[in-house]
């Protein structure tokens, strides 16, 4: 599965294009629930099983990420720094991000 489209579409360039690092999530009680592709976008959803507000911590070397409602609509861009997202949580939440190395 590719995470990414290539950036001029042919394949010499994804052949040559580094591939992403599969994403690593952690936080207190920061569980996955699903993961698919969608529109060249890596689409994690996110379930927060903790009592409390917790942080959930997306690392993988992705330069662009934003949040997505239900259906999988971009909803928010997310600010990336050094590869990493943070997500803060409410009790239960349950939370969509698309991450892309583009």
């Amino acid at each position: 599965m590719s995470c990414r489209p290539s950036r001029t579409g042919s394949p010499e360039a994804a052949a040559t294009a580094p591939e992403p690092m599969a994403p690593v999530i952690s936080g207190d009680g920061v569980m996955m629930a699903a993961l698919r592709e969608r529109d060249g976008w890596l689409e994690i959803r996110l379930v927060a099983e903790h009592l409390v507000t917790t942080e959930a911590v997306l690392h993988g070397g992705f330069t662009a990420a934003r949040l997505a409602d239900a259906l999988g609509s971009p909803a928010a861009p997310l600010e990336v720094s050094s590869g990493a997202v943070r997500l803060p949580l409410r009790p239960f939440e349950i939370a969509t991000v698309q991450l892309s190395w583009v």
